[in-house]
């Protein structure tokens, strides 16, 4: 059935191959919950509830169209839930300082011969905000240093999108460019082996997770806080579809900036009431 699912997505829906990689990915964890030739409305709906409640709103909505486009190949009339609510959900992220301080020595560290690929690609998606997916596309034809800024190919969406690149980030990548050709991708890098290792950083650290999406969502803070970006470039270099799934960061600076001002308004207060 999958295979007919995938050639459907392929020849009916005409879907791009990353997009129809997504779905079946999704398929695949769906089908270790769920017999997927027993599929009714309660059994789809309480695997919505159980299996995202602790994820993402994207992460969701990922799964709605996902099963959404399954059901409809199936031929099946079910309806699912629209809005699951989730509660406390935060990206996780790290601060400059702490990529600087705390992830970049264990690198130096860890990777050995590969300190100059692996540093190179980590300050990449730092300044970047590059997705797995961005990565794994990427073509050194695909950045031009001169007017600092790199293409994405047809990513979410079906879209490229440029997004600036700091100085930092273009001598970096040079510097690794001038030293090793091209192979499969610009940084010769395969997915699942970036995904040890970063596994393999975040184990070294201990108290700091760290993941590709922690890269992307520490892009975004340092974007808006340290950078002082405007929301509305932050959705197009991030590749977002829907301004509301930017948004959440700058609800997530407000917050931040609330819990700084009342720490200082405390030490603020100790130190006035002592005059």
């Amino acid at each position: 059935m999958i295979q007919k699912y995938k050639e459907w997505l392929e020849t009916i829906q005409r879907l791009s191959p990353n997009t129809i990689q997504s779905y079946l990915g999704r398929i695949e964890i769906l089908s270790k919950h769920l017999n997927l030739n027993e599929l009714d409305e309660a059994k789809i709906n309480q695997f919505l509830i159980d299996y995202t409640k602790d994820k993402s709103r994207s992460t969701f909505n990922g799964y709605i169209n996902t099963i959404s486009s399954l059901l409809k190949f199936l031929k099946k009339d079910i309806k699912l839930y629209s809005q699951v609510v989730i509660k406390g959900h935060t990206p996780n992220y790290i601060t400059e300082k702490e990529f600087s301080e705390r992830v970049i020595p264990v690198i130096e560290y860890y990777c050995d011969n590969d300190v100059l690929q692996m540093k190179s690609l980590l300050y990449f998606m730092f300044y970047t905000g590059a997705r797995l997916s961005d990565i794994k596309n990427l073509k050194r034809q695909d950045l031009d240093f001169k007017n600092k800024y790199v293409t994405f190919r047809s990513g979410k969406g079906d879209k490229d999108r440029d997004v600036p690149l700091l100085d930092l980030v273009i001598k970096l990548t040079q510097s690794y460019f001038n030293i090793v050709p091209e192979d499969f991708n610009a940084f010769n890098i395969n997915i699942n082996t970036l995904r040890r290792r970063l596994v393999n950083i975040s184990e070294i650290i201990g108290d700091l997770k760290f993941t590709a999406h922690t890269l992307r969502h520490s892009y975004a803070m340092w974007y808006l806080n340290d950078f002082n970006g405007n929301i509305r470039n932050l959705q197009l270099n991030m590749g977002h579809n829907d301004i509301k799934t930017t948004m959440k960061y700058l609800n997530i600076k407000n917050k931040d900036r609330l819990e700084t001002f009342k720490s200082k308004e405390k030490e603020w207060t100790k130190r006035n009431k002592r005059r």
